[in-house]
């Protein structure tokens, strides 16, 4: 599934996917380390408990603050 930048987003804490449809992403470090599998719903999808910093969900780059 691509996303575009718009799509993905951080507030509180918090990182926030809008997805066309129901997919599967995987969240990871930018030194490449797997964080985290995603099931998504189409819709707006809220993901907590994720640690601040960079990370890349299918090649889009996010700042969780």
């Amino acid at each position: 599934t691509a996303f575009a930048q718009r799509d993905i987003y951080s507030e509180n804490g918090n990182l926030y996917i809008n997805c066309q449809r129901d997919c599967v992403v995987r969240l990871y470090t930018t030194q490449g380390q797997l964080v985290r599998v995603l099931q998504l719903h189409a819709g707006l999808n809220e993901i907590t408990g994720i640690a601040r910093g960079i990370y890349l969900v299918n090649s889009v780059k996010i700042v969780v603050k």
